[in-house]
Protein backbone atom coordinates (compact mmCIF):
# COMPACT_ATOMS: atom_id res chain seq x y z
CA UNK A 1 0.00 0.00 0.00
CA UNK A 2 1.52 3.29 -1.13
CA UNK A 3 0.43 6.58 -1.65
CA UNK A 4 -0.15 8.01 -5.25
CA UNK A 5 1.65 11.10 -6.04
CA UNK A 6 2.66 13.07 -9.31
CA UNK A 7 1.27 11.47 -12.53
CA UNK A 8 0.01 8.31 -10.80
CA UNK A 9 2.66 6.58 -9.32
CA UNK A 10 3.06 5.43 -5.91
CA UNK A 11 5.42 7.02 -3.09
CA UNK A 12 7.45 4.19 -1.12
CA UNK A 13 6.64 3.51 2.07
CA UNK A 14 9.90 2.27 4.16
CA UNK A 15 9.27 -0.32 6.76
CA UNK A 16 10.87 2.18 9.23
CA UNK A 17 7.60 4.71 8.16
CA UNK A 18 5.41 1.20 8.53
CA UNK A 19 6.56 0.70 12.28
CA UNK A 20 5.90 4.38 12.98
CA UNK A 21 2.18 3.99 11.33
CA UNK A 22 1.66 1.25 13.65
CA UNK A 23 3.20 2.31 17.16
CA UNK A 24 0.89 5.59 16.47
CA UNK A 25 -1.85 3.56 16.19
CA UNK A 26 -1.06 1.55 19.22
CA UNK A 27 -0.45 4.22 21.06
CA UNK A 28 -4.12 5.26 20.43
CA UNK A 29 -4.37 7.69 17.58
CA UNK A 30 -6.67 7.64 15.21
CA UNK A 31 -6.82 6.18 11.41
CA UNK A 32 -7.05 9.81 10.28
CA UNK A 33 -5.00 11.30 12.86
CA UNK A 34 -2.47 9.09 11.90
CA UNK A 35 -2.96 9.28 8.04
CA UNK A 36 -2.72 13.38 8.22
CA UNK A 37 0.41 12.83 10.27
CA UNK A 38 2.60 11.03 7.78
CA UNK A 39 0.36 12.65 4.66
CA UNK A 40 -1.21 8.77 3.54
CA UNK A 41 -4.57 8.12 2.32
CA UNK A 42 -6.75 6.50 4.99
CA UNK A 43 -6.73 3.32 3.62
CA UNK A 44 -2.97 3.03 2.75
CA UNK A 45 -2.97 3.59 6.75
CA UNK A 46 -5.61 1.03 7.64
CA UNK A 47 -4.01 -1.75 4.67
CA UNK A 48 -0.77 -0.81 6.60
CA UNK A 49 -2.23 -1.66 9.99
CA UNK A 50 -4.64 -4.58 8.77
CA UNK A 51 -1.60 -6.45 7.66
CA UNK A 52 0.45 -6.08 11.44
CA UNK A 53 -2.76 -6.98 12.75
CA UNK A 54 -3.92 -10.64 10.49
CA UNK A 55 -0.22 -11.40 10.14
CA UNK A 56 2.04 -9.90 12.71
CA UNK A 57 4.06 -8.32 9.73
CA UNK A 58 5.50 -4.31 9.48
CA UNK A 59 7.66 -4.69 6.38
CA UNK A 60 5.74 -4.20 3.01
CA UNK A 61 5.49 -7.89 1.24
CA UNK A 62 7.16 -8.98 -1.64
CA UNK A 63 5.34 -8.36 -5.05
CA UNK A 64 6.70 -10.86 -6.72
CA UNK A 65 8.47 -10.03 -10.31
CA UNK A 66 10.38 -12.14 -12.53
CA UNK A 67 13.33 -13.43 -10.59
CA UNK A 68 16.59 -13.45 -12.16
CA UNK A 69 18.24 -15.69 -14.79
CA UNK A 70 21.83 -15.86 -13.78
CA UNK A 71 22.89 -14.99 -9.56
CA UNK A 72 25.82 -13.56 -8.67
CA UNK A 73 28.34 -16.37 -8.65
CA UNK A 74 27.28 -17.26 -12.37
CA UNK A 75 27.70 -13.36 -13.19
CA UNK A 76 31.14 -13.58 -11.71
CA UNK A 77 31.63 -16.61 -14.23
CA UNK A 78 30.82 -14.78 -17.06
CA UNK A 79 32.58 -11.68 -16.46
CA UNK A 80 35.77 -14.14 -16.04
CA UNK A 81 34.80 -15.70 -18.88
CA UNK A 82 34.28 -12.75 -21.54
CA UNK A 83 37.72 -11.21 -19.75
CA UNK A 84 39.80 -14.57 -20.51
CA UNK A 85 39.02 -13.72 -24.48
CA UNK A 86 37.42 -9.97 -25.70
CA UNK A 87 36.72 -12.03 -28.68
CA UNK A 88 33.93 -14.04 -27.25
CA UNK A 89 30.61 -13.22 -28.68
CA UNK A 90 27.08 -13.35 -26.86
CA UNK A 91 26.41 -16.52 -28.83
CA UNK A 92 30.04 -17.99 -27.01
CA UNK A 93 28.95 -16.50 -23.29
CA UNK A 94 25.43 -18.17 -24.17
CA UNK A 95 26.86 -21.93 -25.27
CA UNK A 96 28.85 -20.97 -21.81
CA UNK A 97 26.24 -20.73 -19.39
CA UNK A 98 23.97 -23.64 -20.84
CA UNK A 99 26.85 -25.96 -20.99
CA UNK A 100 28.04 -24.99 -17.13
CA UNK A 101 24.89 -24.07 -15.43
CA UNK A 102 22.12 -25.64 -17.77
CA UNK A 103 20.19 -22.32 -18.07
CA UNK A 104 18.76 -21.15 -21.54
CA UNK A 105 19.06 -17.36 -21.95
CA UNK A 106 18.07 -15.25 -25.03
CA UNK A 107 20.60 -13.39 -26.76
CA UNK A 108 19.14 -9.75 -25.78
CA UNK A 109 18.92 -10.89 -22.07
CA UNK A 110 22.19 -11.86 -22.24
CA UNK A 111 23.38 -8.92 -23.82
CA UNK A 112 21.62 -7.15 -20.88
CA UNK A 113 24.29 -8.46 -17.97
CA UNK A 114 26.96 -7.75 -20.77
CA UNK A 115 26.67 -3.79 -20.28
Amino acid sequence: AAKKTNGGKYKAINNEVRKMIIDAILRGNTIKEVASLYNLNRTTVITIYNCFENEGKTEKQHRGGKRKLLNEPELERLREFLRENCQRTISDASHMIQDEFGVHIASSTLYKYMK
